[in-house]
């Protein structure tokens, strides 16, 4: 009765802030004012990570099971990250990862501030958009980890592979703007950049009942996925040893693979 309570709740709650108007939530949330210049941006995310309501209506967005999912997904890749980082470390050292669409990056500046002190690593964050990355840099310096980080502005759709190889691929949260064709190329493209044994990992939103709190702070056109369709994509982009599953919220899916050969 009470997750029914708070669902029609929060229902009421989104369909008033709706009502609202946009100029109106923009006043009223932090939030919402990023979102609306530009829908899932990384300073979007870099709010919700931040966790910090500033504005009245922040303290309902932030605490909404979607960015709680976000948050989530954030830990979640951290601790997969770091165990492949420390299984593939008994083989290679340097450590190499790559993260497409890595936004500042903190799934990787997380990582190998974890384990710089035991383990060598290597890191490239490529993004699109330069604010993106200037940000990632100066958190880099100011963890003394410029040296350890690459950043690199580019368009995962229009990346050459290069020689290097890695040993782990990232793509968090950016598969959820691709169809399932392009989200099979552009797999196969990082499987071509992997080490053999190397670890893929990726996060697709699901559609939940609360997904439509990003239609309410701005146009968010994602790709919902259940953890069937990212474990499809995984399997027709030829990876091995999938497997996928939900972060606690069930918001996001998360999905690790191999390439073996």
């Amino acid at each position: 009765m009470n997750g029914k309570r708070n669902g029609n709740r929060t229902g009421f709650v989104v369909s008033l802030i709706a009502k609202l108007g946009r100029p109106v939530i923009r006043h009223l949330s932090e939030l919402a004012s990023e979102s609306l210049k530009q829908p899932g941006s990384w300073q979007c995310l870099e709010i919700v990570y931040r966790n910090e309501p500033r504005k009245i209506l922040d303290r309902f967005f932030l605490n909404s099971r979607s960015a709680r999912g976000a948050r989530n997904r954030l830990q979640v890749l951290k601790d997969e990250i770091c165990k492949c980082i420390e299984q593939r470390s008994r083989i290679n050292n340097p450590v190499r990862m790559i993260s497409f669409g890595s936004g500042p990056g903190h799934e990787v500046i997380g990582c190998i501030e974890k384990l710089r002190n035991c383990i060598n690593i290597e890191a490239i964050c490529i993004d699109k958009e330069p604010s993106a990355l200037a940000q990632g840099r100066l958190l880099a310096a100011q963890k003394g980890l410029d040296k350890c980080i690459e950043y690199v502005q580019g368009n995962i759709l229009h990346t050459n592979s290069n020689t290097v190889r890695h040993d782990i691929g990232i793509l968090s949260g950016l598969i959820d703007y691709f169809s399932f064709e392009t989200a099979i190329s552009v797999l196969k493209m990082i499987k071509e950049q992997l080490l053999p044994g190397g670890t893929v990992l990726i996060a697709n939103m699901r559609r939940h009942k609360l997904a439509s709190t990003m239609s309410v702070l701005g146009n968010w056109n994602l790709v919902y996925r259940e953890p069937e369709d990212v474990e499809s994509i995984l399997t027709e982009s030829g990876y091995e040893d999938i497997e996928v599953w939900l972060e606690p919220e069930k918001v996001f899916c998360i999905g690790k693979a191999r390439k073996l050969g």
